[in-house]
């Protein structure tokens, strides 16, 4: 298995949730100061020149919640995700993609926007991560997404919201600022090369 990684990109997540599953994996570092995402080569392992991707078994995954939702199904008895058929395995899905299609966007747009827009993408961005916060506080005070067990949809939202936390954007998030902290100290986490070392503090 092959993880086409670099730091500073969505690859990180991917990576830290290998190390979670204790998967045997070789990193495969791509260059994007020398513009390696860019080479002919790559172009054969992601058409788009992005990243995360990975190889497993000679198939080439992309997008980083297909490749997630494919670890955890890849290594089910490692229990990083609900179990399949089972009531709580929708809303896994649903966090999986609410963190790329939903999340991820609105971060994009506050960052992105003018000066006349910025206050429209805080309210949006404010209105998108409280529907995570409102997750973690209905679970009565347990860490995770689904309470005690913490899953792939953790490491896919958790790095976004330390992300968030070392940009400054979680105040007056009080419960997504613990969430952050609680999956900086991940054993699997702190052995993976990281950009988030606010959250780590």
């Amino acid at each position: 298995m092959k993880l086409f990684y670099a730091p500073h990109t969505r690859a990180e997540c991917v990576r830290w949730l290998l190390d979670e599953l204790m998967a045997d994996y070789d990193v495969v570092v791509v260059d994007f100061e020398n513009d390696e995402h860019k080479s002919d080569f790559y172009k054969t392992i992601h058409p788009l020149g992005q990243l995360p991707a990975l190889e497993d078994e000679g198939n080439i995954i992309i997008e980083r919640a297909a490749i997630m939702m494919h670890l955890v199904d890849r290594f089910r008895a490692r229990n990083l995700a609900p179990p399949p058929g089972g009531p709580q395995r929708a809303g896994f899905y649903q966090f999986m993609i609410y963190g790329v299609a939903t999340l991820e966007p609105a971060a994009v747009a506050l960052f992105t926007a003018t000066d006349q827009q910025k206050d429209a993408a805080r309210a949006r961005f404010d209105e998108v991560i409280t529907v995570l916060e409102t997750s973690l506080i209905d679970n009565s005070g347990r860490s995770w997404l689904f309470g005690q067990q913490f899953t792939a949809a953790d490491c896919l939202i958790g790095s976004q919201m330390m992300w968030f936390f070392d940009q400054g954007l979680l105040e007056g998030h009080d419960r997504l600022i613990r969430y952050a902290r609680d999956c900086a100290d991940r054993p699997a986490f702190r052995q993976t090369p990281s950009d988030f070392p606010t959250a780590q503090q």
